[in-house]
């Protein structure tokens, strides 16, 4: 897992495999899954 802050955008990564995205949710306003092939989660977004 890797976890990744962007200051400038103000955005936290929660990265959990380099698998392609084909899918995503919005779970709220903040908070972004996103998925692959498979339904495994690929990464979260925390904006």
């Amino acid at each position: 897992m890797n976890v990744i802050y962007d200051r400038k955008a103000n955005i936290l990564y929660l990265k959990f495999s380099d698998s392609k995205l084909v899918d995503s949710d919005m779970v709220n306003e903040d908070v972004v899954v996103s998925f692959d092939k498979d339904g495994e989660i690929v990464n979260i977004d925390f904006c």
